[in-house]
């Protein structure tokens, strides 16, 4: 039987669901979004087939909020009652604690079932003309579980993902997702839009040989989306960057003493950190290969998918 999945928000990541989920499934996918444009072009392409309306929405098997936190908390309040019994409801809001919380017990009481989900997948310009149905290639795919999360709907978000050509997933809590994404994504986007601040950045030309630009790639960024999700997650991004700067402190320091063998030791433990983040990746990867045939990562001893 032909599922119906309907999509809310066809931007970047939206869209790029759209796309994907029309290339490699027979789903009827209908979709939705703010912008006049966007839902004309999604229809025009055949990217959806139709309009997500309220009846649309009854029908619907799977439901992806591919919105900001705030604006998936709000649609769901304005929409709880138009989604059918059993639903299975995701969001890849970038964090999860306040997200989870509200959708899973809105979800848990109108009879539907919501996964928390986060695919780290993106690209430095938004919208649906950036979309595109090899985004998420093998990309790894957050689900977080908590206690309104329906093990059986975690494991049919796990198994849609990897059809769709994700590369891993990886089973955490929505408190564990939101400390290490302020770490992984967060604090670097905060870095790289402040590195790129500095009135030299401009005279670069000829002068890098990948270094500037690997440094400020993520200088780019939707600042509306961002501030949302920086505040959102400030606990965990504010203590990463008071880590950060004393760091940084140490190191400049070093540079106004003139103290070579405490350079020299700073920047040698930054080698070996590195070294040890490879390592620890590598053995997860292998432990995966020899252990799980589903090739899910479960983080911070949570249950596999």
């Amino acid at each position: 039987m032909t599922q119906t999945i309907g999509i809310v928000g066809l931007g970047l990541i939206g869209g790029s669901f759209a796309r994907t989920i029309r290339a490699r499934t027979d789903a009827r996918i209908l979709g939705r979004d703010i912008c006049d444009e966007t839902q004309a072009a999604a229809q025009a392409e055949g990217v959806i087939d139709d309009r997500l309306t309220r009846e649309g929405l009854a029908a619907c098997d799977i439901l992806i909020l591919a919105l900001r936190p705030e604006d998936a908390i709000a649609w769901m309040r304005a929409h709880i009652d138009d989604i059918r019994d059993n639903c299975l409801v995701l969001d890849v809001a970038g964090v999860k604690r306040e997200v989870c919380a509200t959708l899973g017990a809105l979800c848990e009481d109108a009879g539907c079932r919501f996964v928390g989900f986060h695919p780290m997948a993106g690209y430095h310009k938004g919208g649906f003309a950036h979309s595109s149905d090899m985004l998420f290639e093998g990309a790894s795919a957050i689900i977080c579980e908590d206690e309104y999360t329906d093990p059986a709907a975690s494991t049919c978000v796990a198994e849609l993902m990897r059809s769709l050509g994700f590369g891993q997933v990886v089973v955490t809590t929505p408190e564990h997702h939101d400390e290490v994404i302020a770490f992984t994504s967060q604090l670097a986007h905060l870095v790289s839009n402040a590195y790129i601040k500095d009135p030299r950045a401009i005279q670069y030309d000829g002068f890098s040989a990948g270094s500037f630009h690997d440094m400020t790639r993520v200088a780019t960024l939707d600042a509306d989306m961002w501030t949302e999700l920086f505040l959102a997650n400030r606990d965990n991004l504010v203590s990463h960057l008071d880590a950060l700067v004393a760091h940084l402190a140490d190191y400049r320091m070093a540079l106004v003493a003139e103290d070579a063998d405490v350079l020299r030791e700073l920047l040698e433990a930054g080698v070996c950190a590195k070294d040890a983040s490879v390592r620890a990746s590598l053995c997860r990867h292998d432990d995966e290969d020899d252990g799980n045939d589903g090739g899910s990562d479960n983080a911070n001893g949570r249950s596999g998918s």
